[in-house]
Formats: structure tokens, sequence, C-alpha cells
């Protein structure tokens, strides 16, 4: 289960030019924005990749995603020399992974993660590739290899752990 304290969230390619290409777009935009808002309200260190930003654009700004912006040019961000000292340097053990696309950036990513010694959770709705055959072949790899595949709900109230929490009816309003 993930903790707030050992957690960070790694945000991998939601770029513009990609982003409308992928399978089910419309609803990865409402799971994706909704993860940002959580993400903000706990408070949750972050990281956004953006791969090839010249040819693929910024991350969308619609998303409301917010972070520290690491350029990558390898798939996997871990062999990115920036993006694994940033999350080094924020002493998390603990991974929220989502992006696009599924079978690529985020696969390679995740399983980096995992032989780093990282425990990777991937909200499947919050994570796309163009082809659904593509995503649901990442998806059980990845479970094969021990990350934890999961749903951006599921994962909010995680952090939250109770009714109680003081930020409980925050995240009611985002999940409604």
């Amino acid at each position: 289960m993930i903790k707030l304290a050992k957690a960070a969230a790694v945000m991998v390619d939601f770029q513009e030019r990609l982003f409308g290409h992928m399978a089910g777009h419309e609803r990865l935009h409402d799971r994706v924005r909704r993860l940002g808002e959580g993400l903000k309200l706990f408070e949750v260190p972050t990281l956004i990749t953006q791969q090839y930003t010249k040819g693929l654009g910024p991350t969308r700004g619609d998303l409301g995603l917010e972070g520290e912006v690491i350029e990558k040019m390898s798939f996997s961000a871990w062999r990115e020399e920036g993006f694994s000292a940033a999350l080094r340097k924020r002493h998390k053990k603990q991974i929220i992974l989502a992006g696009i696309e599924a079978h690529i950036c985020l696969l390679q990513t995740a399983m980096d993660l995992i032989d780093a010694g990282y425990k990777v959770y991937i909200p499947a709705d919050a994570t796309a590739s163009r082809d659904s055959l593509n995503y649901l072949n990442a998806l059980n790899r990845l479970e094969r290899a021990g990350a934890v595949i999961t749903n951006v709900e599921s994962i909010l109230f995680e952090l939250c752990r109770t009714a109680e929490h003081e930020k409980f009816k925050a995240l009611s309003q985002i999940v409604k």
C-alpha cells in the first residue's frame, strides 16, 4: 500500500502532440487531471518528463500537472542523469507512475525503477497507448515484473487513509 511519507510521482510524457492520439484520450484527460489535483493536495513530490520537447511539444497545460520538468531523449526516464538525480534527492521509494505511451516510455521507466529498488504503482486509468493491445501487453508485463497495477482513486484514498484526514473533504471533491 502507498504511504504518503514514502511516495513520489512521475508523470511520463503527457505532451501536446502525443496526447490526442491515445486510445480513450478523453477519459485519460479526466483521470490524469484528477491525479494531478490529488498529488498537489497531498503535496506529493512530482517529476514530469517530456520526450524530445522540441518535436512533441510541452506537457499539456490543461492537465494541471505541477512539478519539476525533466527533458529526456531516452525512452526510460531513469537513463537520464537529471531524472535519476532528481528522484534520488527526494528520498522516496514508492513511485506513482502514470504516462504515455504505456508500452514504450512508461514501460521502460517502470522496469528501470523496479531494477533500481523502487516500488512502482501504476494507475491504469491514467496511463495509455495509441493501441489498446499494446497498452494491455504493457500492463501485463509490468505486473509480472512487480509493479502494482491500480487506479487513480485507489492511489488517492491510500494517500488519505481515513475519512478523518484533514484533506478528506477536498479529496472527495476531486473524485466527485
